[in-house]
């Protein structure tokens, strides 16, 4: 998985965006200041000059739902972004030198195509970058361990990848002690799982922080049962399972003997331990899997 979590974006992309966004609008603001020079020199009435701008955004209104099929089809925003301020750009430099009205107005047309080009691309990409991010439906975080040991903590949900994948946004912060935060699903229909899963794999886009990642599942005659993966020592995307057979998993409750009796439900969708160390980062969570 190559993409990169949308809170890791750096700000200068959005001045960079932003920047490009005041070129696109700069140029034909100037525009209005230079038209009656234009006018004046190729001896235009106040009807041709008018269809200038006319044309402009004619051409701009034509070409906005085809520019934005277009930008979807490439992908490729970064590079339609350039093209786009050169598309805006190089016209109004042809204007500077034609002596021709209908120059003029082909010109134009060209910046009302390249201003299209723009905004869907540069939308794009920020909404990509920067993510709107709101309280996941049917989850929370909750606090664990000694009541006394301070924390903070928050899940938040976004579509923060390239391909569109839906993830959790997790921000904690412990305090030295026993801590830990817990992910629970707040429905019964979150909390079933089918059949006899052998592991749950999950993408965790790691902050390096080494604390321990853990998942709990509950069985038919009520022993729960808690199973870890590798401490999070990496940044960036990985994959990670977690058996779900019993092996090698801590259990208490119910019979408490490490034998899981079907059908099973999830009582933690992600635990995160600090291992009693103070600590804070955040976490991506995205693609849960089942595996049989």
């Amino acid at each position: 998985m190559n993409t990169a979590a949308a809170s890791h974006a750096p700000l200068r992309e959005m001045w960079l965006i932003s920047a490009g966004h005041m070129l696109t609008h700069w140029y034909p603001a100037t525009f209005y200041l230079l038209l009656p020079l234009i006018g004046r020199e190729l001896g235009l009435s106040y009807t041709e000059i008018g269809f200038v701008m006319t044309a402009m955004y004619g051409v701009g209104a034509l070409t906005s739902m085809p520019g934005g099929m277009l930008v979807d089809m490439v992908g490729k925003k970064g590079k339609l972004m350039a093209l786009s301020l050169f598309w805006v750009g190089m016209p109004y430099a042809l204007i500077s030198v034609t002596h021709s009205y209908w120059m003029v107005i082909a010109c134009v047309c060209l910046v009302g195509i390249g201003n299209n080009l723009w905004h869907p691309a540069a939308i794009a990409t920020l909404a990509t970058r920067y993510p709107a991010r709101k309280e996941p439906a049917g989850y929370k975080v909750y606090a664990d361990g000694d009541a006394k040991i301070e924390s903070d903590q928050k899940l938040t949900s976004a579509v923060m990848t390239e391909g569109g994948m839906g993830a959790l946004q997790l921000t904690y912060r412990f305090n030295a002690g026993w801590k830990f935060v817990r992910v629970v699903p707040e429905t019964d229909e979150l909390k079933q799982i089918a059949g006899q899963p052998k592991a749950f794999g999950l993408w965790v886009y790691g902050d390096g922080q080494a604390n321990l990642p853990r998942i709990r599942f509950r069985d038919a005659q009520g022993q729960t049962f808690q199973s870890g993966s590798d401490a999070i020592k990496w940044t960036g995307w990985r994959y990670i399972t977690f058996p779900m057979t019993g092996e090698n998993a801590g259990y208490w409750g119910g019979p408490a003997d490490g034998v899981v009796r079907y059908p099973i439900q999830w009582d933690t969708l992600f635990l995160l331990d600090g291992a009693g160390r103070e600590t804070k980062g955040l976490l991506w969570l995205a693609g849960p899997t089942l595996i049989y």
